[in-house]
C-alpha cells in the first residue's frame, strides 16, 4: 500500500511539473535552459544556405531538424524552439531566394517537429517570430504586423506552449511584434540582437528592455550578434532600467558561441569572418560554464543559446547549473565533470588534465601562426531607412555588387568608419565605438620549429 501511495505522489508530482509553463517556472525560480543555434549548425551540415538563412529544412529535411532537436534535449535544454527564424514570406522570397515551401508550411512542420522532441522529456515548445525585411524597407506597421499575425496563426494552431520575438536589432519593430503576440493570450518573451551601446536607433538596452514590458512581454533579454559575456552585461542593464522603471519581468539570454571582443554596435556580422571563418572565435564548453554561472548570478533564469551553439555547450550550461537544477542531463552519462573521464586516457600526461583546474586557466591557440588576435570591423554604417538596406524579390545583380564591393574599397582606402545613418539621420552616439576600433596583432614571433624525431630523446 505504501508503495503504491509512493507511486502515485510521484506520477501526480511529474504531471504538475510538465503542465507548468515558462511563467510558472520561472516565477517557481526553475533554471530553464533554451535550445543551441540551429541555422549556423544546419548551415555546417549541409541542409540551411547562408545568406538566406531560411529554414526550409523544416519541411524538405525534417530527419534533419528533428535530430538537432534531439541532441539540445539530450544535452539539457528544456525548451524546444520552433525552427521558424526568418520564415516569414517577405523573407523567403527576398534576393531571388527560391523556395518549394510556403511560409505556413515550413512553420507548420517546425511546429510539429518541436512538440514531437518536447514530448519525449520535460520541454516546452515555444514558437518565434524574427525581424523582417519589410521593417528595412520601411514598410509600415500595419504592413508589419500582418506578417507576423501570418505566422503567429500557425502557432495558435498547433498550440505551442509560449511566444519568443528574437532577433530584432530596432526596439520598434520588437514592440509591434509583441503588440501582436500578445493578443493570442499566452506568454510572451521578447528578444534584441543589441549589445550595451542599444538598438541601431540609439534607444539604450535599459530603455529598450522598458518599451518590451511595457507593450506586454512577460520575458525579456538578448540572443545572438554579441558573445555570451557581452549579452549578460547587456541584460543587466535591461534588467536596471526595468526596476528603474518600477516595472516586473524575467530575463532571458541566448548569445553566440563566438568571441566577439572586436564587434561594433552591429555585432558579429561585421566581422571579416562572418559566416564562414568564426571557427578560431568558438568558445569552449569551459568558457560555456563560466557564462552560465555569469548569467545565473545576474539573476537571469532562462539561459541558452544562439548561432554557433552546439549540444555540447548547451550540455556544459546544464552541467554548470546541475546544483541548481538538482540533475545532470542525460548527455552527460558520457562527460566527466571537468574532464574526469581523462583519468582513464591511456596517455599520463593526458590524464594529468583530468582536473578542474587545468581546463579553467587553459589559454586555448589558435594554431595559426602570426594569427591575428582581433579583427576590423566592416562598420558598413547603415541601418533601417537607408536605400542600401531596401530589400528586393530579385536576385543582386552584377552591377549592384560592384557597386558594395567599391564602396567597401574606398572605405578601407581611406581608413575611416562611416556613422550609422538612418535615412537622412545619423547617430553619432552609435557611431563612435565604430571608430575605437582595435588592431592588436600578436607579436611577430619566429615560427616555432618543432624537433626532428631523430633528435627526440629516447623513452626511457
Amino acid at each position: 500500500h505504501l508503495i503504491y501511495s509512493y507511486l502515485i505522489h510521484t506520477i501526480l508530482s511529474l504531471l504538475v511539473l510538465l503542465s507548468q509553463g515558462i511563467l510558472e517556472r520561472l516565477d517557481a525560480g526553475e533554471v530553464v535552459i533554451g535550445d543551441g543555434g540551429f541555422v549556423f549548425a544546419l548551415e555546417k551540415r549541409g541542409y540551411v544556405k547562408a545568406g538566406p538563412w531560411t529554414p526550409e529544412a523544416a519541411a524538405e529535411h525534417p530527419e534533419a531538424v528533428r535530430q538537432l532537436h534531439r541532441e539540445f534535449l539530450r544535452a539539457g535544454a528544456n525548451v524546444m524552439q520552433t525552427f521558424t527564424f526568418y520564415a516569414s514570406d517577405d523573407k523567403l522570397e527576398n534576393r531571388g531566394n527560391k523556395l518549394t515551401f510556403t511560409g505556413v508550411q515550413i512553420n507548420e512542420a517546425a511546429c510539429d517537429l518541436a512538440h514531437e522532441v518536447a514530448n519525449e522529456g520535460d520541454a516546452l515548445v515555444a514558437g518565434g517570430v524574427s525581424q523582417t525585411p519589410s521593417y528595412l524597407s520601411c514598410k509600415s506597421e500595419a504592413d508589419v504586423k500582418a506578417i507576423f499575425k501570418k505566422q503567429l496563426d500557425v502557432f495558435i494552431k498547433k498550440n505551442v506552449d509560449f511566444l519568443i520575438a528574437e532577433y530584432f536589432e530596432h526596439v520598434e519593430e520588437a514592440v509591434w511584434a509583441v503588440e501582436v503576440l500578445k493578443e493570442t493570450g499566452k506568454p510572451v518573451a521578447a528578444s534584441l540582437c543589441i549589445g550595451p551601446q542599444g538598438d541601431m536607433h540609439g534607444v539604450s538596452a535599459g530603455e529598450c528592455a522598458v518599451r518590451l514590458v511595457k507593450a506586454g512581454a512577460q520575458i525579456v533579454g538578448i540572443n545572438c550578434h554579441f558573445d555570451p559575456m557581452t549579452c549578460v552585461k547587456t541584460v543587466k542593464l535591461m534588467k536596471e532600467g526595468v526596476e528603474k522603471a518600477g516595472l516586473k519581468a524575467h530575463y532571458m539570454v541566448q548569445p553566440l558561441a563566438y568571441h566577439t571582443p572586436d564587434c561594433s554596435c552591429q555585432g558579429f556580422i561585421d566581422l571579416p569572418e562572418f559566416p564562414f571563418g568564426l571557427e578560431p572565435r568558438i568558445l569552449t564548453r569551459w568558457d560555456m560554464q563560466k557564462y552560465a554561472r555569469e548569467a545565473y548570478n545576474a539573476g537571469i533564469h532562462f539561459i541558452g543559446g544562439c548561432c554557433g551553439f552546439e549540444p555540447y555547450h548547451i550540455r556544459a550550461v546544464a552541467e554548470e547549473l546541475a546544483p541548481e537544477r538538482g540533475f545532470l542531463p542525460p548527455a552527460s552519462e558520457k562527460h566527466g565533470n571537468w574532464g574526469a573521464g581523462l583519468e582513464m586516457h591511456t596517455k599520463p600526461w593526458v590524464r594529468a588534465r583530468a582536473r578542474r583546474d587545468y581546463w579553467q586557466n587553459l589559454k586555448p591557440a589558435s594554431g595559426r601562426p602570426l594569427c591575428p588576435s582581433l579583427s576590423t570591423p566592416d562598420g558598413w554604417g547603415v541601418t533601417k531607412g537607408h536605400s542600401d538596406l531596401l530589400q528586393q524579390k530579385e536576385a543582386t545583380t552584377q552591377d549592384q555588387l560592384k557597386q558594395l564591393f567599391d564602396r567597401r574599397s574606398e572605405i578601407k582606402v581611406t581608413g575611416s568608419e562611416p556613422e550609422v545613418v538612418m535615412g537622412s539621420k545619423v547617430s553619432s552616439k552609435m557611431a563612435a565605438p565604430t571608430a575605437r576600433v582595435i588592431q592588436a596583432v600578436r607579436p611577430h614571433a619566429p615560427l616555432i620549429k618543432f624537433p626532428k624525431r631523430q633528435d627526440l630523446p629516447k623513452p626511457n
